[in-house]
């Protein structure tokens, strides 16, 4: 999981480190990583979970989760295309509000993206 943390202006200027788990990583480079090796292992099919806004990335609220949390609908993005790229079938997953105050069970919604190989 990428971190939750709030972009820390403090980090960007190098003042401190910045988090060892940022999107970029997690969302991004370790996806790649993932989908690579899972075709070297025989998996025939990857499900991912990513978020709601991955895709409308010019959504008011993908741009506030881009500003605020270090990029994180950018690179989710760039993971799923990880994925689309990788030639194994695929389910992708883009729920709603996950969180503290998500709406209940029933009325939660995703999106679903999928692909058979």
């Amino acid at each position: 999981v990428s971190c939750g943390e709030c972009t820390d202006p403090m980090a960007l200027l190098g003042l401190k480190p910045m988090p060892h788990n940022l999107p970029r990583r997690i969302d991004a480079e370790g996806m790649r990583e993932l989908t690579n090796a899972a075709k070297r292992h025989g998996v025939r099919r990857i499900v991912a979970v990513t978020s709601a806004s991955t895709g409308s990335p010019w959504s008011l609220p993908a741009i506030f989760l881009n500003a605020y949390h270090y990029g994180s609908i950018k690179y989710k993005w760039e993971g799923e295309q990880a994925i689309r790229e990788s030639g194994l079938a695929y389910t992708i997953i883009r729920p709603y509000g996950l969180g503290p105050d998500a709406p209940r069970p029933e009325s939660t919604q995703a999106t679903l993206e999928e692909h058979t190989r």
